[in-house]
């Protein structure tokens, strides 16, 4: 038995995946419903239908735009009371996001804000986000945490060693082209091959 809907879909993505014929043409995700895959291809395209009755804002979802609505507009005290019904209600006062913790809306409001709060003490060099001074840290450290367990070669970063392991050892190519038998170790090296059929491919810049 499942208490919410969101439970059951989390349960039928995972456990039943055949029963989800409506895939996106430009990502990998599937839906049972024709009108769930028609709002999530909203997220591919740049338009913003919903537009705030009472200012210039405009959102990809009409669920962004309640949002906004809710936290932008109401009453002062109606923003206050529903602040401290849930810490869990994280709405962005840029565009009317919904993030479901404080970490999460705290990260997305850097890409508004474009604040940069972590800085290298080698080259004072700063980043908007913890993860990414700690990926240029080891630039000056040298350190190479991801070792192959074949023959030991290390990287600084997990998915050079994917794509080490895939390349060099086993010969895995998961990313098959849409126009002929070839297969390649990485998404973008399928994407520029499927270029050479002169087919348009989302995601790259010049296309």
């Amino acid at each position: 038995k499942f208490f919410c809907a969101a439970g059951l879909k989390r349960h039928v993505d995972r456990k039943h995946p055949d029963h989800q014929p409506f895939q996106c043409d430009k990502c990998d995700r599937k839906y049972t419903k024709k009108s769930h895959l028609l709002k999530h291809q909203n997220t591919h395209s740049d338009a913003r239908p919903y537009s705030c009755k009472l200012c210039p804002m405009a959102f990809k979802t009409k669920t962004n735009l309640g949002g906004h609505m809710r936290w932008v507009h109401q009453p002062e005290e109606v923003r206050e009371e529903l602040k401290r019904r849930s810490e869990r209600i994280c709405v962005c006062s840029y565009c009317g996001k919904i993030s479901k913790s404080v970490t999460t809306h705290k990260k997305h409001l850097i890409t508004h804000t474009g604040e940069k709060n972590y800085e290298c003490q080698i080259c004072n060099k700063r980043f908007t986000a913890l993860w990414s001074h700690r990926k240029h840290m080891l630039i000056h450290t040298d350190e190479r945490p991801h070792q192959c367990e074949f023959c030991q070669k290390a990287f600084r970063e997990k998915h050079h060693l994917t794509t080490h392991i895939r390349g060099v050892h086993t010969n895995e190519r998961p990313y098959q082209c849409r126009f002929c038998p070839k297969a390649f170790v990485t998404k973008q090296s399928m994407q520029f091959h499927e270029k050479t059929h002169g087919e348009p491919v989302s995601g790259l810049s010049g296309c």
